[in-house]
């Protein structure tokens, strides 16, 4: 029995509340209005729908069961709005054959370049640390899985990108971030010029007091490193500061991340906002369940 119903189109909860044929049913079934990204301006005005819960902030963590985290249809972004779950920082041995282990397709890897020029996995400063790349990523292609680039150093960006093409990944399973001051308009040009289709990520959380005081000339600065070839913009998560930044950068038609997400339940949370991804390190576990999340729309 339906309880309750999610949607970001006020419209969409107007046309289920008349539409349903039982009406009796209909005025037991909770509607909220989840205000994030919406086309229709106007809050839902239906006869039957009497029974909406005021406000705009909902903490439906507690109602979605965490075997259910990973559904099929969010492992890849589509047209239909489904969010992108990434598991974060793959940087050892156990983490990689953890995250093989478990249905989540994309993979994120951070990679470097020691003082001699040498690729590998892990930060700038210590890439050796983690674990052979070129193994890794063959063993990521292998399982089919889709691989998402940190770099950590803008000298590594066409000896990563020979090594994914010799390995046979395509742009579509493919994505690059990094901070803008590592990647450069240059470095974001060029992977722009490897890959022509795959998404380009960078963290923009610096420019949030930006967006709140003067949000034309931040939108300008957005305009122009996307103009370079970044399709998606990352903001850390934040329980209050996430939901506002989210739905402007939404409602400029950006593409947004929602990055360095701590734990399951904030993965949840955040995922509820429908951002086009989450990025979360909690979703691998050498000895815990693998948890999960679905729309609730």
């Amino acid at each position: 029995r339906v309880v309750a119903v999610i949607d970001n189109e006020p419209e969409n909860l107007a046309a289920m509340a008349d539409a349903d044929p039982h009406p009796d049913l209909v005025a037991d079934v909770l509607f909220l209005h989840a205000s994030t990204f919406f086309l229709t301006t106007a809050r839902p005005q239906a006869p039957s729908l009497t029974q909406t819960a005021a406000g705009a902030t909902y903490d439906l963590s507690h109602f979605l069961s965490t075997e259910d985290l990973v559904d099929p249809a969010l492992r890849t972004t589509d047209p239909t709005g489904h969010v992108t779950l990434v598991s974060g920082r793959i940087d050892s041995e156990d983490r990689l054959t953890a995250a093989l282990a478990e249905p989540v397709t994309w993979l994120e890897l951070p990679v470097g370049a020691d003082p001699y020029g040498r690729v590998g996995s892990g930060p700038a400063s210590e890439p050796g640390a983690g674990f052979d790349l070129t193994e890794a990523l063959g063993a990521i292609s292998r399982a089919g899985r889709s691989i998402r680039v940190e770099i950590g150093d803008a000298e590594v960006i066409d000896q990563v990108s020979t090594m994914l093409r010799q390995i046979g990944f395509t742009d579509d399973r493919v994505w690059f971030s990094g901070p803008l001051d590592v990647l450069g308009s240059t470095g974001i040009r060029t992977l722009r010029y490897w890959w022509p289709t795959s998404v380009i990520s960078s963290p923009v959380d610096f420019l949030a007091p930006l967006i709140v005081a003067a949000p034309e000339t931040a939108k300008r600065v957005l305009d122009l490193v996307g103009s370079w070839g970044i399709s998606r913009f990352s903001i850390r998560w934040d329980e209050r500061a996430s939901r506002g930044l989210l739905s402007c950068l939404e409602r400029w038609g950006y593409e947004v991340d929602i990055n360095d997400v701590p734990d399951r339940t904030s993965a949840i949370e955040a995922a509820v906002l429908l951002p086009a991804s989450v990025t979360c390190e909690a979703l691998v576990s050498t000895s815990l369940p693998l948890p999960a999340l679905r729309r609730l729309d």
